[in-house]
């Protein structure tokens, strides 16, 4: 916490556990991988950092994402950057300035059983990120729920996106499947 950079930074490594860190107050991202595959960020809190509480980016590929608490972060909660293969299960994501879970050119990955809540625009936002599974989220109490732009080929279900602006948002896209949220 309180570093200069990151809090944990995974650089070009792989096969790694992070378990049940405090990732908090750096002047960048909480816990940053970078072209990372293969490893398992678990039970951390990473709160209150300048960019993102977990960011994803570089072709970190096939990382488990879970248990995990990002809030309060000035960017986003847990953010993929052209990456593919990851999940993203059994966070809570709340009260972060931009969105909960942000993804952007990152196919293929499975976002299930979060709670995103309370951010300022999205639960759940994903941009330009296709073939993507989002099941069983709660994404309440932001602008939009769940948005999806200029995606294609994602399924949407069995999530709750409650008292939002809208509830879940589909522009310039196509092939989706929206079906069982509430």
């Amino acid at each position: 916490s309180n570093n200069s950079l990151y809090g944990i930074n995974l650089y070009f490594s792989n096969g790694n556990t992070i378990s049940r860190n405090t990732a908090s107050s750096n002047s960048f991202d909480g816990i940053d991988l970078y072209s990372s595959t293969g490893n398992t960020i678990s039970d951390n809190t990473a709160s209150n950092n300048s960019q993102c509480g977990i960011y994803l980016y570089s072709a970190s590929n096939s990382n488990n994402i879970m248990g995990n608490t990002a809030d309060g972060n000035a960017n986003c909660g847990v953010r993929l950057d052209s990456s593919t293969g990851n999940t993203i299960s059994g966070e809570t994501i709340s009260s972060n300035t931009i969105h909960g879970i942000y993804l952007d050119s990152s196919p293929d990955n499975t976002i299930s059983g979060n709670t995103a809540s309370d951010n300022d625009n999205c639960g759940i936002f994903l941009i330009s990120s296709d073939n993507n599974t989002v099941t069983d989220n709660a994404a309440d109490d932001s602008k939009f729920g769940i948005y999806i732009l200029s995606s294609t080929d994602n399924t949407i279900s069995g999530n709750t996106a409650t008292d939002n602006f809208d509830g879940i948002m589909i522009s310039s896209s196509v092939g989706n499947t929206i079906s069982s949220n509430t």
